[in-house]
């Protein structure tokens, strides 16, 4: 793979880098977020293996890859089992239950270390957390599974008999509100955080303290929750007060405006901006100063020296990389996705329905009908994405399709030395861990 991006940003252009967002749908929050092998490492499964077979009745009646859930290491494949009016819970073949139902907001758990495991499970009117086979307090509701991303605690958000709710840190309750929303955890897991409602108004919570009140939070995608910077040592989140939307970064407020969106540090956590509008204005808010710029996405590379966005001309999209505009405009462009050498730069560009492809590096790859989640090895010289066509999922790595799948857990996962490429299916009624070699 050639590298391309060697000049980095200039001191004028890092002047004026403008930000903003990349609202990005992903299916549950942690699966997303936690869903690789901690740095270090090494319990990776190396071998395709066949983890489960699913009964087809089963298949027909929830929908396929719902809460199917594959571990981070790829040794584990968990699944929901509706049989005989009853409900289980299946680690790669052995079925727990059997449950009176099951919580589907909050599919079965893996921890980021693959070694605990967490579900849902109901008996009469009661709902339960089962962590590690041991059952849980009960409460009316149960939502918002979590581990820290170091797999030391494990949280979750409940309803109260009382109707008040909780937030469980361990088995410890917090202080109880009206309502809990978001919970999350700070990188290096020392932070725990939510929003709350009480009588009406909204706190934010982290580490117990309360900031407060506000009318309400904001509501676009991930601005719900507490943003920390990636060392951990900032957090920021997005309110309302008297119909204003603001930022507080570190306890501070920020200046007011009429929307909010996309909270973003930058990978050495010296940078936060965000997109605001006011009237019919729309702008950046880059450490603390607006920037008229019309932009839809951005990216920091890992190394902060590399910036790119998409910027609009009327209905369409264009690419701007290090303050230098490319030449052609889409219909759409996402997915912005520098390698972990930052010397890469990859995105989705869509040119009519169904008509997507990959911009690696400024060439253009194949059209194919629904491509995602863009990824690069750990040594930066491999790319690999899924692709959905006529209800089948495969895998394109460097540019080499692979076989088709009814289901692909996200993301891929690259061992450490980057000779193989990982990730968790669905073919048919059976649950495979597929391990493909990448070749040299």
């Amino acid at each position: 793979m050639k590298n391309v991006l060697q000049k980095g940003i200039s001191p004028l252009v890092s002047i004026v880098i403008i930000l903003v967002i990349a609202v990005v749908a992903v299916g549950g929050i942690f699966t997303w977020q936690y869903f690789k092998i901690p740095k270090g490492e090494t319990d990776l499964n190396l071998k395709t293996t066949k983890l489960a077979t699913i009964p087809e009745e089963a298949l027909t009646l929830y929908g396929i890859g719902l809460d199917i859930t594959f571990s981070p290491n790829g040794k584990k494949a968990a699944y929901i089992l509706y049989e005989n009016e009853k409900w289980f819970v299946v680690l790669n073949e052995e079925k727990y239950g059997p449950y009176d139902g099951v919580c589907f907001n909050t599919r079965p758990t893996f921890s980021p270390d693959s070694k605990s495991f967490a579900y849902t499970a109901k008996e009469g009117n009661n709902y339960f957390i089962v962590l590690n086979g041991k059952k849980g307090e009960s409460y009316d509701t149960i939502y918002d599974l979590a581990f820290s991303p170091d797999s030391k605690n494990f949280a979750y958000t409940a309803k109260r008999e009382d109707g008040k709710v909780v937030a469980v840190l361990g088995e410890k309750e917090e202080k109880p509100y009206d309502a809990i929303l978001n919970i999350s955890f700070s990188p290096d897991s020392k932070n725990f955080a939510y929003t709350a409602k009480k009588q009406g108004k909204f706190f934010v919570v982290i580490n117990g303290e309360e900031s407060g009140p506000y009318d309400d939070i904001c509501r676009f995608g991930e601005t719900q929750r507490v943003l920390f910077s990636p060392d951990s040592r900032n957090s920021a989140y997005c309110v309302q007060k008297n119909g204003k939307y603001f930022v507080v970064l570190n306890g501070e407020e920020g200046k007011p405006y009429d929307i909010i969106w996309g909270l973003t540090f930058s990978s050495d956590s010296k940078n936060f901006f965000y997109g605001a509008t006011e009237g019919a204005r729309s702008f950046v808010v880059f450490n603390g100063k607006e920037r008229d710029e019309n932009i839809e996405s951005f990216a920091f590379s890992p190394d902060s020296k590399n910036f790119a966005y998409t910027t609009k001309m009327g209905n369409k999209e264009v690419v701007v990389l290090n303050g230098e505009k490319e030449e052609t405009y889409y219909d759409d462009i996402w997915y912005l996705t520098f390698s972990p050498d930052s010397k890469n730069f990859a995105y989705i560009v869509r040119e009519g329905w169904g008509k997507d492809s990959v911009i690696l590096n400024g060439e253009k790859g194949k059209i194919y009908s629904d491509i995602s989640n863009l990824t690069f090895s750990p040594d930066s010289n491999n790319l690999a994405y899924t692709v959905l066509a006529e209800f089948k999922e495969f895998v394109v790595l460097n540019g080499k399709e692979g076989k088709s799948y009814n289901y692909i857990q996200t993301p891929l996962i690259f061992s450490l030395d980057s000779k193989f490429l990982c990730y968790g299916v669905l073919d048919i009624n059976e649950l495979w861990w597929v391990v493909e070699e990448v070749e040299k």
